[in-house]
């Protein structure tokens, strides 16, 4: 009977879910596909199979299945902020910046779409708009370190080194990761003050995660000129 068939297709999408965090996207797919034809009107297996889809760079599909999730139910905030992580990836933040604020018409109160959202418009070098995003998603948020990394970029960038160096210090009394490590060691370096403090510090990021060595890397971090140049 139907009923069945919708918990058939549920209890495949768990599955599927957990093939995915286990690293077997394409495995989770063909589940998915199954669990779609039992109950094609179930949004979160649309989603599920997104994930699984931009798991496997499939990003064309995803953007097909995360679509499908929003016609089914178009109040998924879910949905619309990886529509706009997509967006963002395919370098174009102006898309992404509509589907965040489609998202945050739904809930204002959320934190990861400010974060987003922040993130978007420092992408357009929209600074000042990039920071009170940021400033907003830790309001909501204190100890969402990434928002407040990200707000310290945006401070450097706007040449108010102090505030940043004030802001990783804050940073790194709630996480040890290396982004903030290193940025608050070149901050320092860059500005002559606490020198030691500041050699240790980058030893201590670059053994964390060497791949802050390569500028490229910094930059996919969102890392602006000042704070590359100061590194």
């Amino acid at each position: 009977n139907l009923k069945q068939l919708n918990l058939n297709a549920i209890s495949i999408g768990q599955t599927a879910a957990r093939l995915i965090q286990l690293g077997e996207a394409k495995d989770a797919i063909r589940f998915l596909n199954l669990a779609i034809r039992l109950n094609p009107k179930e949004e979160h297996l649309w989603l599920i199979l997104a994930d699984a889809q931009i798991k496997t760079e499939d990003i064309s599909s995803a953007s097909i299945s995360l679509d499908k999730a929003i016609s089914l139910n178009p109040r998924k905030t879910s949905a619309w902020l990886v529509k706009a992580s997509i967006s963002m990836q395919q370098k174009n933040p102006k898309n992404a910046i509509i589907y965040i604020k489609k998202a945050m018409e739904i809930d204002s109160k959320m934190p990861k779409g400010y974060f987003q959202l922040g993130n978007a418009y420092f992408m357009l070098k929209e600074l000042n708009m990039a920071l009170k995003a940021f400033k907003k998603a830790s309001e909501l948020k204190p100890k969402f370190w990434q928002a407040l990394n990200n707000k310290a970029l945006v401070l450097y960038e706007l040449g108010k080194p102090q505030a940043a160096i004030k802001e990783w210090n804050k940073i790194l009394e709630i996480t040890n990761n290396a982004e903030p490590m290193l940025a608050l060691a070149a901050a320092l370096h860059q500005s002559n003050n606490e020198i030691d403090k500041s050699i240790k510090l980058a030893k201590q990021a670059l053994t964390n995660d060497p791949n802050y060595v390569s500028r490229l890397y910094q930059k996919e971090q969102l890392w602006g000129e000042k704070l590359q140049q100061a590194t």
